[in-house]
């Protein structure tokens, strides 16, 4: 089993890779986990399940691009990066813009089309059809390191950190987790050094701690994010602990620093360190490690669900392609074309998101018994809408 980018996950997705591993192991299995960014106590307990302490290896020093200056930063008091992202593209930059859900995304990439125009924005998330993020990721051939594409904005969400192989000039984002954060700076300036003194990294944290929350509601846990900013203030620009109030007025006044590898990875550390044992994200790690301990017991079964419930996603069909993929698969003749046709319809959507008594199952009429066979498991989500190009839009809950 090999397990890329470990990062930002939720305590329960978190608990799921540490009991999954804890299993190969046990089965006699090997694992190989690789990630610039491993929250230290993930890293422990693993090696506690595991026993395997030896098998850790930590190359970060030797990476060469681990000597370059690669992100200076800088916090912004607000929670729009619209205007700094048109500014800057207007300069001749490429700029990625991270936001912390779909929603936001698309709105930010709406306003960007009206400013700049359509052909100079592109926009990338996770609920896309797989056409579409295809179309997408064909652009983005010519923004790969060493490549020189032309000045451009990518608007996107999480999906960057660990699945782009990218490399702009300049990074918008919300905040979010230290460790997030760290996977969304490797997408600038990955193997060349940024010698300018003005930043390449803006941090956008709100106005307001209501701002603040809006940026993180629903995607981030609370006390890690405010321990990202705690442990940047304390232990990287030696302000000490401040509270999170006074940091929403004291970050933004600060001047660009620098971030070095290093310390970067010393700002994960520090982030998770911080986490009191009983409340918020670590209290919910544990809880689901107990669940998942208990072996399914049936004490512990509608908590079981619940926990996969919260990471698990569902390929549906936007009410409004309905009629469209029904017509599209009657010409379906072997599974590779059913494939094909079905890419340019299905979205991911989180279970958590959807009201499962708007799905209805596909229903499609088809002489050849193996279509209908396939299309079997193809449900239609009601009230969703889908614009190419910009993504599924779903029916208020």
């Amino acid at each position: 089993m090999v397990i890329d980018e470990i990062q930002a996950y939720s305590p329960e997705a978190a608990a799921i890779i540490v009991k999954t591993v804890e299993d190969v192991n046990t089965l006699g299995g090997k694992f190989l986990i690789m990630t610039a960014t491993l929250p230290g106590f993930i890293k422990d307990e693993i090696i506690k399940r595991t026993d395997l302490d030896e098998g850790v290896k930590d190359v970060y020093d030797s990476i060469p691009q681990g000597r370059l200056r690669r992100n200076v930063l800088k916090f912004k008091d607000s929670s729009d990066p619209t205007e700094e992202a048109v500014k800057l593209y207007e300069e001749g930059w490429k700029v990625l813009v991270v936001r912390n859900t779909v929603k936001k995304a698309i709105e930010t990439y709406q306003k960007l089309v009206e400013k700049i125009g359509k052909e100079r924005v592109l926009l990338v998330h996770s609920r896309m059809t797989l056409e579409d993020r295809k179309e997408v990721e064909r652009i983005l051939e010519n923004y790969r390191p060493g490549m020189n594409g032309e000045s451009i904005v990518l608007v996107s969400t999480q999906v960057v950190e660990a699945s782009m192989d990218i490399d702009f000039d300049i990074l918008l984002t919300d905040v979010a987790p230290a460790d997030s954060l760290v996977q969304r700076m490797g997408r600038i300036f990955r193997k060349r050094e940024w010698t300018e003194n003005n930043p390449n990294t803006f941090i956008y944290i709100g106005k307001s701690k209501k701002e603040f929350d809006s940026l993180i509601k629903g995607v981030y846990s609370k006390d890690i994010v405010e321990n990202t900013l705690k442990a940047l203030s304390e232990v990287i620009l030696g302000l000490g602990e401040e509270k999170i109030d006074v940091l929403f007025k004291n970050l933004p006044k600060q001047q660009p620093f620098s971030l070095n590898e290093s310390q970067k990875r010393t700002w994960v550390e520090k982030t998770y360190e911080k986490l009191e044992l009983e409340k918020g994200y670590m209290e919910r790690f544990r809880k689901t490690l107990d669940v998942l301990d208990s072996g399914y017991s049936s004490e512990k079964k509608h908590e079981a669900h619940r926990i996969f419930r919260r990471i698990s996603s569902m390929s549906i069909v936007p009410e409004n392609l309905k009629e469209d993929l029904v017509e599209e698969l009657k010409g379906a003749s072997n599974y590779f074309e059913f494939k094909q046709i079905t890419s340019r319809y299905l979205v991911d959507v989180p279970l958590y998101d959807m009201d499962g008594s708007l799905l209805e199952p596909l229903k499609v009429e088809a002489q050849d018994e193996k279509v209908l066979r396939w299309t079997s498991s193809l449900y239609v989500l009601k009230g969703s809408k889908y614009e190419k190009g910009i993504g599924i839009f779903l029916k208020e809950k």
